[in-house]
């Protein structure tokens, strides 16, 4: 795939590098409310941002099936 695969890899490096930021500011709240709150906001905008991070990355690999060897049309095998 090669260069193409840059954007995805520095999209998901920076929500890391984000939200590891995010966490350990949180870290430093001292009012007891104020942290649960925080925490409860911290989870809400990561569980959107790997929905967001893990969509491009099937975009991308759905664009690049054939590069991949990867085929979502075909049969399965069934057990």
């Amino acid at each position: 795939v090669g260069w193409a695969y840059v954007a995805p890899c520095v999209m998901s490096g920076s929500t890391v590098v984000v939200l590891v930021g995010l966490f350990l500011a949180i870290l430093h709240v001292r009012d007891p409310a104020g942290q649960t709150v925080a925490y409860w906001a911290f989870w809400v905008l990561a569980l959107y941002a790997a929905m967001v991070v893990l969509r491009r990355l099937g975009l991308f690999c759905y664009r690049h099936a054939i590069v991949l060897e990867w085929f979502p049309d075909r049969t399965r095998l069934r057990a």
